[in-house]
């Protein structure tokens, strides 16, 4: 009976031991993986990590030379650098789309590419707006891509933001926002990135918005703003300028076409100047129609229009105007230049301060630039009277008319003005004003044989304008043309023939974005 109770104490304890033995074997085996898990964790870290170093990896390289022909890229100032994004180049042939990302450092004359796998898609027609915020940021949204051949088409409706403080892109991510589109226009106004209108092209149809987004670079959400039915609105466009000024927004001119039922689509550039009053409560934004003050630009498309900050001004350049008929389409360039001024709406004609020369000196520049021009193009607009121009102004305050100066040809002595050297007409260049100098890079000429992609490079001191630098100059004949001049004659007929027979739509032209 006692062995039997000793014997049942023992095997008690044999048991409860084997239990706490199996215990800690567990505790063992949960600690050694809890272990290998937190291993695992390390590695997957260290790995994204590395992951993300490589895909945010930037090259910078200084360049040789300026960025190669292209239409539709961003050109952004800030601070004391030049930025520009993207782009399209078209050679008769085939097109081309690039994500460069290109500075330019006006103090060295000196322009640098960076490079990172993590970077927007190649694109033309995007917009993009620089913002002080963290060191400076450009941010991007939409645009457009299309493969070499043209035959396949796509908008982008992402949106990205560019470092200039470590030079990295970073990819935004929202819940909602604007659709796809090209040919919009956005600024900046307090803590809001501003978007409006643009275009989308389905291959059938282009439809041309008027939407109005505002971007909360604080929240980093989008909201749309909605105006009454009844309340008046610039309408669909794509292509315009677009500035901020101190009420909000201001907007002008543009293109879009319109439908007629029963026959082929109508391009229409447009020339009203529109205010958007803005304000912090969202829903007391407004638009106003401005009235046309001073000496505004002629009716035309396909012109760029910048911000001088330190005036507050607008400052707009060249364009293009299309004269078409049944049986034939022309165009006018333009080289003009003009200011906007959002708090009187008045437009002034900037001119160029002629040099004066002893007689007898050098005209081989101005033979040169002479020869550049086709006779097809207009190097200022013949609807300006210069004369006239000066005497509208004479009642304008010294700051006003200090904004413009007209080439004055009558000169004392044996002294005569140098004519002033001038970019060849254009539409859809690169502009931004910076320190108070205006840089004008590239855009579109054409004559009755070709279209012509330019590549050359300008700047003008604003407040002296005694003549533009030129930076880089461009060979007309150097640009390599796949096109046949027969070709596209052949082609142009042939589309002429479809539209009558069709309600078939165009596409987008160079005037929308």
């Amino acid at each position: 009976m006692g062995k039997s109770k000793s014997s049942s104490k023992s095997a008690s304890k044999l048991a409860k031991k084997a239990k706490q033995e199996e215990k800690a074997a567990k505790s063992e085996l949960k600690a050694i993986k809890g272990k290998g898990k937190e291993e695992n964790l390390e590695d997957i870290l260290a790995q994204f990590q590395e992951e993300w170093k490589t895909k945010h990896a930037v090259k910078e390289e200084v360049q040789l030379a300026a960025p190669s022909r292209r239409l539709n890229a961003t050109f952004t100032a800030h601070g004391d650098h030049l930025w520009l994004i993207g782009g399209e180049y078209f050679d008769g042939d085939k097109a081309y789309l690039y994500n460069d990302t290109f500075r330019y450092n006006p103090d060295k004359n000196e322009w640098r590419l960076y490079t990172s796998p993590n970077a927007p898609a190649p694109r033309s027609a995007h917009a993009a707006v620089a913002i002080p915020k963290d060191g400076g940021q450009i941010w991007l949204f939409g645009g457009e891509y299309a493969n070499p051949s043209q035959t396949n088409f796509y908008h982008y409706r992402d949106l990205w933001m560019f470092s200039l403080k470590d030079y990295t892109w970073e990819k935004i991510e929202t819940k909602k926002g604007p659709t796809a589109r090209s040919g919009h226009r956005m600024t900046f106004w307090k803590q809001y990135i501003v978007l409006y209108g643009g275009f989308h092209d389905t291959g059938v149809k282009t439809s041309y918005l008027s939407d109005l987004w505002i971007f909360d670079t604080e929240t980093y959400k989008w909201k749309e703003i909605e105006m009454r039915a009844t309340d008046r609105a610039p309408g669909a466009r794509s292509g315009f300028s677009m500035i901020p000024a101190p009420e909000g927004v201001v907007i002008h001119g543009g293109y879009r076409k319109e439908y007629l039922k029963g026959s082929k689509s109508v391009g229409m550039a447009l020339e009203d100047t529109w205010l958007l009053h803005m304000d912090l409560d969202l829903t007391k934004f407004r638009w106003e129609k401005r009235k046309k003050g001073g000496l505004a630009p002629s009716l035309r498309s396909g012109t760029s229009m910048t911000h001088w900050s330190a005036k507050g001004l607008g400052v707009l350049f060249g364009g293009v105007l299309d004269h078409e008929s049944d049986e034939d389409l022309s165009s006018v360039f333009y080289n003009d230049l003009y200011t906007y001024n959002p708090s009187t709406s008045k437009w002034s004609l900037l001119t160029i301060n002629a040099k004066k020369k002893k007689m007898g000196g050098s005209k081989k520049r101005r033979a040169k630039q002479a020869a550049a021009v086709d006779s097809d193009a207009m190097a200022v607009d013949e609807d300006v009277d210069m004369d006239a121009a000066v005497e509208a102004e004479e009642g304008d305050s010294d700051d006003e008319a200090d904004q413009k100066m007209a080439v004055d040809g009558k000169t004392e002595g044996n002294e005569t003005p140098d004519a002033p050297v001038l970019p060849l007409t254009r539409s859809n260049a690169m502009i931004a004003v910076l320190k108070n100098t205006l840089y004008i890079y590239g855009g579109s000429y054409e004559t009755e044989k070709r279209e012509y992609t330019l590549d050359d490079f300008f700047a003008l001191n604003l407040e002296k304008r005694d003549g533009y630098k030129v930076l880089r100059e461009t060979v007309l004949d150097a640009e390599v043309w796949h096109g046949s001049d027969d070709e596209d004659q052949m082609d142009e007929d042939d589309d002429d023939e479809d539209d009558e027979d069709e309600d078939s739509e165009d596409g987008s032209s160079d005037e929308d974005e």
